[in-house]
């Protein structure tokens, strides 16, 4: 493992919304993208593109909230205005017991 320079600061990756999108489904709901697709009411072929960052939901917030219903992870989260993206996989694990 490398340290940054003397007097630099490090480089903390910038999660996109696609970021967010695929560590929720992954790690979160362990669902396919056609799964999440179904559940969210969009196409796969839809949900594909937000997932690898070529296009974004028309209205962001609604998908962010539906989300957040599904999953428990706060929409702030998925949109990027609350908490930086978690070191550890388990920070978002949704109880399933």
């Amino acid at each position: 493992m490398t340290t940054p320079a003397a007097g630099t600061k490090p480089v903390v990756p910038r999660w996109t919304f696609a970021d967010r999108m695929r560590k929720v489904r992954f790690d979160v709901l362990e669902l396919h993208q056609a799964e999440l697709a179904e559940k969210l009411g969009v196409t796969k072929a839809a949900y594909a593109a937000w997932e690898s960052g070529r296009t974004q939901p028309r209205d962001l917030i609604a998908i962010a909230r539906r989300v957040e219903l599904l999953s428990g992870v706060p929409a702030s989260w998925l949109l990027g205005v609350d908490t930086p993206a978690p070191t550890d996989a388990e920070a978002f694990r949704v109880n399933r017991g």
